[in-house]
């Protein structure tokens, strides 16, 4: 179900589109101040109530991730995750407030487990210990790999943003293979650099996930919005999207599981 905050982000998108898009807060009565949510931006060194400001919908948090058990358990064995890295928690949207409690609650049974797997796995004597080695002299630049994040979310917003079609999202699925043609004919040569190459790879590749995933499902629920299919369609699409990642065949793979699996 879509919430105002989904309208509303949605709406502050599609006006941003044809220009700048300001807040104008100097109509606001003055005893609306005095309390909640608006006391909190008087403490703020700009003057919110006097001047005009630019504004645009913000992606604070991820509702895909990776899947976990009841034990916090990835597929992965040894590796345990909790929170905003997770999917299938919220579904469709979030509600506010749920963020934290899924952290505290989560945190804590993937902790646990995640100490008692330890316990009864311990590594092996001999292990290898990585050393960092020696600073080399930066080619190419810092500035290019700052170039390259900030392409990556370029892409990430325009293609894989509050709103979405297919023509867009195979757009960025084509930008992002141009993109790591590009990566991949930089030699990262110090350990810093080898730290932002793999940054901007991660980057890619959760982006790209989400465009695949994205462009399989054809209709539009809670804060996902396809304008080509702008309708809920509950009885194809009530189901959690799952991908998997082949390493060898470098390939995705969508399958869909019922909400109660």
């Amino acid at each position: 179900i879509k919430t105002k905050r989904d309208e509303c982000s949605a709406m502050l998108f599609r006006e941003g589109l044809r220009g700048p898009l300001f807040m104008d807060y100097r109509a606001v009565p003055d005893a609306a101040w005095e309390s909640h949510p608006l006391a909190l931006l008087t403490k703020t060194k700009f003057d919110v109530r006097g001047t005009p400001f630019l504004i645009a919908p913000g992606a604070h948090f991820f509702m895909g991730g990776v899947g976990i058990d009841r034990t916090g358990a990835t597929g992965l064995p040894g590796l345990y995750a909790c929170g905003e890295v997770t999917s299938g928690f919220h579904g469709a949207n979030r509600m506010g407030g749920n963020a934290l409690t899924e952290c505290v609650v989560f945190g804590d049974v993937a902790g646990c487990n995640a100490a008692r797997h330890a316990l009864a796995h311990r590594l092996p004597s001999g292990s290898p210990v990585v050393t960092r080695g020696g600073v080399s002299q930066s080619t190419p630049p810092r500035t290019v790999w700052r170039n390259l994040r900030r392409e990556v979310r370029r892409i990430a917003w325009e293609f894989a943003g509050v709103l979405r079609h297919e023509q867009g999202m195979n757009q960025g699925l084509h930008a992002l293979a141009h993109l790591r043609d590009e990566l991949d004919r930089l030699e990262p040569l110090s350990v810093r650099e080898r730290i932002a190459c793999q940054d901007v790879k991660s980057a890619i590749f959760v982006v790209e996930a989400v465009l695949k995933a994205g462009r399989r499902r054809v209709e539009s629920r809670g804060a996902f919005i396809r304008e080509d299919y702008p309708d809920q369609n509950d009885d194809h699409w009530r189901k959690h999207s799952s991908l998997t990642f082949d390493k060898v065949e470098n390939t995705y793979t969508v399958d869909y599981q019922a909400p109660d699996a």
